[in-house]
């Protein structure tokens, strides 16, 4: 077992953005700034905003992010928007996030200057109404299965069992990501956005790079449907 294998391996379970990697991959999308990643986990707030009542939803989306989102909009009362910034993070959570959202009939927004990325985008998509302002960015790319703490986890796991241990984690981790593959297709159908983003947008990304869609784009595939 080589530390070279062994690194490729926890490369590919990256699940969330970090800074330079826009960059680093020849990404369309700007630099990412470390000011995104300054909360690890999700941060909830809420502010007023020319006569809005906003919900920001900011940092990785973390292994309790969803019950955090659930919690926020009960305790706010009625919100007008819920704002999102984040580098993503569990991508069941974000699915999970999503079908939060959309129980609640909130417009989602990400506004100019914030992002969603990864495990961020299903999030975005639960929206009932999606906007983003010009200079908000919606970066896509490949998902992998992983879970909390699986990094670490799985670089215990292949340096005891060797090559033996790779197999069965890359084995394992493909398993997972169809079953991911198929929960993330069935969502964004049931949130009225075309198949074809999955199919000709963020699969055709590795999962170590991602893109920004354009706002062509973002109209194609009804990723966004208001203001």
């Amino acid at each position: 077992m080589t530390r070279a294998l062994a690194a490729l391996l926890l490369a590919a379970l990256l699940p969330m953005a970090t800074p330079g990697m826009a960059a680093e991959t020849g990404s369309n999308c700007p630099p990412l700034s470390a000011e995104l990643f300054r909360n690890p986990d999700l941060v909830a707030t809420r502010a007023m905003v020319a006569g809005k009542r906003i919900l920001r939803l900011d940092g990785g989306i973390d292994a309790a992010a969803a019950d955090k989102t659930d919690k926020a909009l009960q305790a706010l009362g009625p919100v007008d928007e819920v704002w999102l910034n984040s580098p993503g993070g569990n991508p069941k959570q974000g699915v999970a996030m999503g079908k939060i959202l959309r129980g609640y009939g909130v417009l989602v927004r990400i506004p100019a200057g914030s992002w969603c990325i990864s495990a961020c985008n299903f999030a975005f998509l639960g929206g009932a109404i999606r906007g983003i302002d010009p200079g908000g960015q919606y970066g896509v790319h490949m998902f992998t299965a992983v879970t909390e703490g699986s990094r670490p986890a799985w670089a215990d796991y292949v340096k005891k069992r060797g090559d033996e241990g790779l197999f069965q984690a890359i084995q394992s981790r493909e398993q997972g990501s169809a079953l991911v593959a198929l929960e993330q297709a069935d969502f964004i159908i049931r949130m009225g956005v075309s198949r074809k983003l999955l199919s000709e947008v963020m699969y055709p990304q590795a999962a170590a790079g991602f893109r920004c869609l354009t706002r062509e784009e973002m109209v194609k595939y009804n990723v966004v449907n208001g203001d």
